[in-house]
């Protein structure tokens, strides 16, 4: 595969980022709706799991008075059937989703990529795919928002603290390719 090396390069980027941001030692919450997500996921993996016993709004009532931190509604369910499937193959403990998180984080810009590299190049490509993601998540907060602390980081290669700095985020990216376009012509 022609593009293997960019894959793996993705990948590190968003594991190295996870790293040293410190996301496999810290807890969830880090952000406000971090510990929902992860909890709305893990009772959608109980749902199936146990076999899909009834009715769901039957069973997210039930698993909300244990666990009152269910947020089902608030976000689409796509995140919350893919976490659910992750953790049926896999673990449900943070390790395991924050590969998870870094394995779509790295989907994504590799979309940016393919996207990219027929119209501008395969270098150019590598470069918005870098700008692309809009997390090196260190959560499983499905928006695809990085946040640790007062920290932000929308691109790999640029974090600041969010109270006092400005926010590079796709928009930025799109705006480089098209000039970047431009001005290859």
């Amino acid at each position: 595969m022609r593009d293997l090396p960019v894959v793996v390069l993705l990948f590190a980027v968003v594991l190295g980022f996870q790293i040293t941001g410190g996301a496999y030692d810290a807890e969830f919450g880090s952000h406000p709706d971090e510990a929902a997500h992860y909890v709305t996921g893990l009772m959608v993996r109980d749902y199936v799991a146990s076999g899909l016993p009834g009715n769901p709004m039957a069973f997210a009532e039930t698993y909300y008075e244990h666990y009152p931190k269910v947020a089902l509604g608030n976000w689409p369910p796509g995140f919350y059937a893919i976490q659910a499937a992750w953790t049926l193959a896999f673990s449900d403990g943070r390790a395991s989703l924050l590969v998870l998180m870094a394995i779509l984080t790295c989907a994504t810009a590799l979309v940016v990529f393919s996207g990219l590299r027929w119209e501008l190049g395969w270098y150019a490509a590598v470069f918005g795919a870098l700008l692309s993601p809009h997390s090196v998540s260190s959560s499983s907060t499905p928006p695809w928002s990085w946040r640790r602390s007062r920290w932000r980081c929308s691109a790999p290669w640029r974090c600041w603290p969010s109270a006092n700095g400005w926010i590079i985020s796709g928009r930025a990216t799109v705006f480089f390719l098209v000039c970047w376009r431009r001005w290859r012509s």
